[in-house]
């Protein structure tokens, strides 16, 4: 126990989160790496019950933690506890990557699925060309939130982080590309 001004034990003082928060705020890592300890365990199985991958989860887990450590000054104590906030933003970012599979997955049967033999036949081949002729087609911007998010698996908000624009903006640019890749390819199957 650490001694005080004047010579009495003063008792230990575990900090608040709260406390630990605005320390990180400042720079701190030690004290990020004590929220990680107190919270991990919770986010953690929460990621694996919503994802039902412990390996998804725990890329979610590292993934909230490096947020923090950028924007420990948006959580506002007035608003809730700090475990709360922590699992809500785990919790929405769970779903990203859980719409985000589900899309990539349902684009992929669409267009590129494999035969039930287990082996692509020509027109399997030739789909999957198609698919990737008609993404080539698409303007740059839009091109490029599409292979973010349906390729390379990033949530809007990781792909918003990657190209240094807003969410929204993502939405909307993936939105458009996905209604371009639909006409293209209804084009394709009717010539």
């Amino acid at each position: 126990m650490p001694w005080g001004v004047d010579g009495m034990v003063q008792p230990h003082h575990d900090p608040t989160d709260a406390e630990l928060v605005q320390r990180v705020v400042h720079g701190c890592s030690t004290s990020l790496h004590a929220l990680y300890d107190r919270h991990a365990g919770l986010l953690l199985a929460l990621g694996v019950r919503m994802l039902r991958d412990p390996a998804r989860a725990e890329d979610v887990l590292h993934d909230l933690f490096v947020d923090l450590w950028r924007d420990a000054g948006a959580f506002d104590p007035t608003r809730g506890s700090v475990r709360g906030w922590l699992a809500v933003r785990m919790r929405s970012r769970c779903l990203d990557r859980y719409r985000t599979r589900v899309r990539r997955e349902r684009l992929l049967d669409q267009h590129d699925a494999p035969s039930p033999s287990a082996e692509r036949d020509a027109t399997d081949v030739l789909a999957g060309q198609q698919v990737h002729h008609a993404v080539r087609s698409l303007p740059d911007d839009q091109r490029r939130v599409v292979e973010l998010l349906y390729f390379e698996g990033l949530s809007s908000r990781e792909a918003a982080d990657t190209l240094g624009c807003p969410v929204g903006t993502v939405k909307s640019r993936v939105r458009l590309g996905i209604a371009a890749l639909r006409r293209h390819l209804a084009v394709e199957e009717t010539s």
